[in-house]
């Protein structure tokens, strides 16, 4: 079951995030990332279009994956693009089907609110994201960038 997540989500999230980071080798700042989660579930609360905090649970309220997204002016064209800031999936538990039912949400949200684009980067590494941005090709038809980012120093 798809729904919008609320404060009392948030360890559930944070306990997921730690679960899957040890799957994705991803460093993070933890309060950043806490700041983050919170602000996009407070103004997902609130209603406002631009930012979706979604989850997708079992039967027995355990959380199999969420989702956190904000929009942002594309500096091109002046159209609006939903950001998906994290897909986390718990991946001992059929994460393809929570994938698909949180993007599929995401995209009823932004056509509710009259957008055309969205994006989903990934913080998968190595073959992990390149599979990520395949299956989001297949499934939706997804236009794959490449990117790069590089780490300055020593």
């Amino acid at each position: 079951m798809i729904r919008t997540l609320t404060h009392n989500d948030t360890v559930k999230c944070i306990t997921l995030m730690d679960k899957y980071s040890f799957h994705a080798h991803y460093e993070r700042d933890e309060a950043a990332w806490i700041q983050t989660l919170i602000n996009h579930i407070v103004e997902s609360n609130k209603g406002y279009p631009h930012f979706l905090a979604i989850g997708d649970f079992d039967s027995d309220g355990n959380l199999l994956g969420f989702m956190t997204c904000s929009s942002f002016k594309n500096s091109y064209n002046n159209a609006y693009v939903m950001d998906v800031r994290d897909c986390i999936l718990d991946e001992e538990r059929k994460p393809i089907h929570s994938a698909i039912r949180l993007f599929n949400t995401m995209i009823e949200h932004v056509k509710k609110h009259a957008g055309v684009h969205w994006r989903a980067d990934s913080i998968r590494s190595g073959d992990a994201g390149l599979k990520y941005c395949e299956f989001l090709n297949r499934k939706y038809g997804a236009v794959i960038h490449h990117s790069v980012r590089g780490i300055i120093g020593g």
